[in-house]
């Protein structure tokens, strides 16, 4: 189910939020239990910034915690998928792109900038790059291969445990495993 910031907000879905059954940790099953929230923003369908709660788990075993974002937040950025979708789209137009025009300028460089290590990570799970291809031309031609920007996301958190625009710690196997 796709659901809008307004309506997770709306909702308070974040209270229903279950935990994943294995952590991405230690391979555990059913060790996650509920640790809380954290507050956070990303932008809502205009491009004005929207605070929600991202619920928390604890892994009894490893002692990790997991948080779990729901679908239209990309880590560590404020802009949603949909908005910085449509930016990589050329979809200038939209009020969502006009009001984050800036910051997105900014994730297409970076972007830019990290996909020769992206391309390293991923190899060819995405099809095979030309020399030449422009960076946009590859994120258009992933999340196609995915079928949205967050599914891409989730792909590369779950198979790569990286972003599309960095490596992060978290997303990294402990260092006692």
């Amino acid at each position: 189910m796709k659901l809008t910031a307004e309506a997770y907000v709306r909702e308070q879905f974040h209270t229903r939020m279950r935990p994943p059954e294995e952590c991405p940790n230690c391979g555990r099953l059913h060790r996650l239990w509920a640790h809380g929230y954290y507050g956070r923003w990303t932008t809502d369908e205009v491009g004005k910034a929207l605070r929600f709660l991202v619920r928390r788990f604890l892994c009894t075993f490893c002692g990790i915690t997991v948080s779990c974002l729901p679908c239209f937040a990309q880590p560590y950025r404020l802009v949603n998928h949909t908005t910085l979708e449509a930016f990589l789209e050329g979809r200038d137009g939209r009020r969502d792109v006009q009001a984050q025009a800036g910051l997105l300028k900014r994730y297409a460089r970076r972007f830019a900038e990290w996909r020769p290590s992206l391309l390293r990570i991923v190899g060819h799970r995405f099809g095979r790059a030309s020399p030449k291809e422009e960076a946009t031309a590859f994120w258009r031609r992933a999340v196609a291969a995915c079928g949205s920007a967050a599914e891409l996301t989730m792909q590369l958190v779950h198979e790569f445990r990286t972003t599309c625009f960095r490596t992060c710690r978290c997303h990294q196997p402990s260092p006692a495993q």
